[in-house]
């Protein structure tokens, strides 16, 4: 390799089930793929089995892959080297092993019977940047091999080796492929194969230790006050030496699965020294072994390009930001002590019944002021109008059908969670978001209700009763559901309290506490709808009705795109490109019936069955996801550390004042509290005058250790806003609806002012 230029690309990466999706999509259409295959010489000639041409862009193969071995034959207790070399086409590239920013790891696995194969060698990767200059990959560029020694422990005939690979190509767009390669291997005597020399040149290529190349490597590095500073020397006693930057950031190439994430802030260049300055932050993903520095550089040595191989320990222990991030996971009882150590509360405050029932009760009543519900109280707003004009009793059976819709919801909410509990689970308020398929299943509803609503179909017992415009008992049964539903990612005042109670209480309660949450969910409706005169401040009904109805479709379609993205704090972008097939092709689904809804005989069910067959088959493609893909959730923010018992102890014994936040992408209330009141410049400075140390609990997926502390402090969900401080005794609990005013008296008072 004689230079290492910058590949500029656009990435834009899928993972095999989107293939699959789109392959069943253009099946339906009538639109098929055809395999290709086709020998190709390399060094020697590659047996068809060993052959395979993949990532398809436009029915030509981008990268051609083979299996090549380095022996014609080896005796029975022989070595050898099998390998994938991969050719690929020009401005296209596959990745190395960290893929970087983006994209997709390539994956190599060997396999034959009484053989032993070692981890896979990889040459030095090749940085690749997008076109805005943002994101930065690792890869390979026309052609690669990667290849494992292989070590004969016991040969009874010829050898058959298996190669199975995974890889992602891209340029523009990304093209995911696979395929499993064969080859034979004669025992006998040893004899060097023509690949030979394939091998012999990629080894050339792998990364080079520096005390081989005689150059001296040092690294030093420090705290700083977000992240590790590092300072990483390279010099070269009797030539030049120079580290090769074209993406300079990245001059430095970590490898993957390490415990610190580096990135280059400057390179300097003094006499025959080079120095690269870093700085790094632990790993979201938790500390797993040691902190040790490893990756690739590459360097111009004496005018010639050279990749160095990088290994340099570093010790955790000796640097506070890594200390807290990599300690283990303690035990109950440590876990108890640093609870008490932190000034938690030992246990849930003794409350009575008939309390904790009238705060469910005014719980209720304001969730209906909460963003969740706001779609559902316009619909409301519809349906109160058209009420406007029918008799009292009317309007009262539809008030009480709204609040069946709402109790009932309520209570079976609350069967979910006693059939958990009987099952050893235990949740919190809002856990139904935590589940991708209820997300989907919800904006699947949403999505209907809003086409609906546009008059794409209609329901004979809906909004529009196909025979009659009268507004239905079932609608407003519906309506009631639609409001729990939406409005459980929200927290109130006193609500939080009142669950916290109920999950922590008998089944009984459990039930009673939510029947009553319902009813005050329900009460300003029915009280609204019963009001003599109320509806007269309303215009009277006409064509503005239409026009009303159809931006209430436009306000349910802005709540799925809230939804689509809580999935995808979950389940990354894939995830979120799998919903948008399954609901474009529900919409789909929708339209069609509406175009034959109103016919008659074999082309209204046959057209209705395919297109609930298509839907169907899409959902079973799609709605598949990898809930343990890893997410930069959107509650990030570099000035925030991650919680943990460890750190509150900590921070409390030296006497700082800490801010705990936990928090979910899915809940509303969270959002509304961190943009309006936790992000403003008002308390960001009181945050800076007391130091204060600000640590987040982030539960928008499942973890038992954030709800076993929601549950010690009384509380079924977030948020939950805690204040440690030298000034206080007791942690001090914030309520779930922050102010500026609120925030900044409560570190105020932690920090003794």
């Amino acid at each position: 390799m004689q230079s290492i230029p910058v590949i500029e690309t656009t990435m834009g990466c899928a993972n095999r089930q989107i293939g699959v999706v789109f392959g069943l999509l253009l099946l339906v259409f009538g639109t098929g793929f055809s395999d290709w295959y086709a020998d190709k010489a390399l060094v020697s000639e590659t047996p068809p089995e060993a052959f395979a041409a993949g990532a398809e862009d436009k029915g030509d193969p981008r990268v051609e892959a083979h299996l090549v071995i380095d022996h014609a034959s080896v005796d029975s207790t022989g070595e050898f080297r099998a390998g994938v070399f991969f050719e690929i086409d020009p401005e296209w590239h596959i990745y190395w092993r960290n893929s970087g920013e983006s994209g997709l790891s390539t994956e190599v696995t060997f396999d034959a019977e009484g053989v032993e194969f070692s981890a896979l060698t990889w040459p030095a990767p090749e940085p690749y940047l997008d076109k805005a200059g943002i994101v930065a990959t690792f890869g390979y560029s026309d052609t690669v091999l990667l290849w494992s020694d292989a070590r004969v422990a016991s040969a009874k005939g010829d050898i058959e080796v298996n190669a199975s690979i995974d890889y992602l190509a891209c340029k523009v767009e990304c093209i995911p492929g696979s395929a499993t390669l064969k080859r034979t291997v004669k025992v006998g005597a040893t004899e060097r194969g023509l690949d030979w020399e394939l091998f012999e040149a990629a080894s050339s290529e792998v990364a080079q230790s520096p005390g081989s190349q005689s150059i001296e490597v040092a690294l030093n590095v420090a705290g700083g006050t977000e992240t590790v500073l590092g300072s990483l020397s390279l010099v070269c006693s009797g030539c030049s030496l120079e580290v090769m930057a074209p993406v300079e950031r990245f001059a430095f190439m970590p490898d993957e699965g390490r415990n610190v994430l580096w990135k280059t802030q400057q390179i300097k260049r003094s006499g025959p020294r080079s120095t690269i300055e870093m700085s790094g932050t632990p790993n979201p993903d938790g500390f797993e072994g040691s902190c040790d520095l490893g990756g690739v550089v590459w360097v111009r040595k004496d005018g010639k390009p050279l990749p160095l191989a990088i290994e340099q320990p570093l010790d955790c222990a000796s640097i506070p930001e890594l200390q807290a991030a990599g300690a283990t996971e303690p035990s109950p009882d440590v876990k108890a002590e640093l609870s008490t150590d932190g000034k938690a509360p030992a246990n849930v405050p003794n409350l009575n019944l008939f309390y904790v029932l009238l705060l469910a009760f005014l719980g209720g009543m304001i969730l209906n002021l909460m963003p969740c519900v706001f779609p559902v109280l316009a619909i409301k707003v519809f349906s109160f109008v058209k009420l406007a004009h029918e008799t009292k009793s009317t309007v009262l059976a539809h008030s009480l059908a709204y609040t069946v819709g709402v109790v009932g919801s309520m209570l079976a909410l609350a069967s979910v969670v006693v059939g958990l509990k009987v099952a050893g689970t235990e949740v919190g308020w809002g856990f139904q978001f935590q589940e991708p398929l209820f997300i989907v299943a919800l904006a699947a509803v949403l999505v209907l209700f809003a086409l609906n609503l546009f008059g794409v179909f209609e329901v004979s017992l809906g909004i529009q009763a196909r025979k009659s415009s009268e507004h239905t008992l079932r609608q407003s049964v519906g309506e009631g559901v639609l409001a729990v539903v939406l409005a459980t990612p929200c927290s109130a005042p006193f609500l939080g309290t009142a669950v916290g109670f109920a999950l922590s209480a008998s089944y009984t309660t459990i039930f009673l506490i939510f029947g009553v949450l319902g009813l005050g969910l329900a009460f300003p409706f029915v009280v609204l709808t019963l009001m003599p005169g109320a509806a007269r401040v309303l215009p009277k009904p006409g064509n503005w009705m239409v026009v009303f109805k159809q931006v209430l479709g436009f306000a349910l379609l802005g709540t799925c795109i809230w939804l689509i993205w809580v999935l995808g704090q979950s389940v990354g972008v894939n995830g979120v490109t799998q919903l948008l097939i399954f609901l474009t092709v529900l919409g789909l689904g929708a339209w069609g019936f509406g175009q034959v809804q109103f016919k008659s005989g074999a082309v209204k069910w046959g057209v209705s069955l395919g297109l609930a067959a298509l839907v169907v088959a899409t959902g079973f493609v799609t709605l598949s996801f990898d809930s343990s893909v890893e997410t930069q959730s959107a509650t990030y923010d570099s000035s925030w550390e991650k919680w943990s018992h460890e750190r509150v102890a900590e921070e409390t014994q030296n006497g700082r004042v800490v801010f705990v936040d936990f928090t979910a992408d899915w809940c509303i209330t969270c959002k509304v509290n961190e943009g309006a009141v936790l992000a403003q410049p008002k308390v960001e400075a009181a945050f800076e005058k007391h130091q204060v140390v600000k640590l987040k609990g982030d539960w928008t997926k499942k973890d038992e250790e954030i709800r076993q502390v929601l549950e010690s402090f009384g509380k079924g969900g977030v948020p939950l806003y805690l204040v440690y401080g030298p000034g206080i005794e007791e942690v001090k609990v914030l309520p779930e609806v922050l102010s500026q005013e609120l925030v900044v008296s409560a570190l105020d008072e932690a920090a003794g002012k």
